[in-house]
């Protein structure tokens, strides 16, 4: 199952993540230089470590045939922001594992790791130092937000009481935990 776990110095889980990408990457010609959020993370993650409403996540299948399985990785924090009412989950940035980038990945595969990054970020708003009423994500690109709306719609139509809406470039999620 793929879930969305913060990476802390104590779990190891940036470090297996860094390995992981490299022999990826190798397989694609590439080095680590192409995924300069892994070294930015790390050094997020040791400056920022006792910030509860901070962090560096990791989406992964822990449970992969014994081997972990790395989608993506990024940076979510809490705030209270302007023009809403409560506390926002936020994906400031997140940058997906080699074989996503450098190949052409099954739009299956893409499709399940966005559905389980949205549901980490549900898990995540109703737990503690995560909590929030809301969520946004962030949308580097048109295809991306052309996504997000289209998830939009469906959200809208089976879930009325989430609010769901593309604005610039964010996907809001309004009323995750009223």
């Amino acid at each position: 199952m793929i879930t969305l776990t913060k990476a802390t110095a104590q779990n190891g889980l940036l470090d297996r993540l860094a390995t992981s990408w490299e022999l990826e990457v190798s397989g694609y010609g590439e080095t680590m230089d192409s995924f300069p959020q892994v070294e930015y993370a790390a050094e997020a993650m040791a400056r920022d470590a006792t910030k509860p409403t901070f962090g560096i996540y990791v989406l992964h299948d822990p449970n992969t045939e014994g081997d972990e399985t790395f989608y993506g990785l990024g940076h979510f924090n809490t705030a209270l922001l302007p023009k809403t009412k409560g506390i926002t989950l936020r994906m400031v940035w997140f940058t997906l594992a080699p074989r996503f980038d450098l190949a052409d990945p099954d739009p299956m595969k893409i499709a399940l790791m966005i559905t389980s990054l949205i549901n980490g970020m549900y898990d995540l708003c109703g737990e503690g130092d995560m909590y929030a009423n809301h969520m946004k994500l962030h949308l580097p690109n048109s295809d991306d937000r052309r996504f997000a709306q289209y998830l939009a719609t469906g959200f809208t139509n089976k879930l009325p009481k989430i609010s769901v809406a593309v604005g610039g470039a964010w996907l809001h999620i309004d009323n995750v935990h009223p």
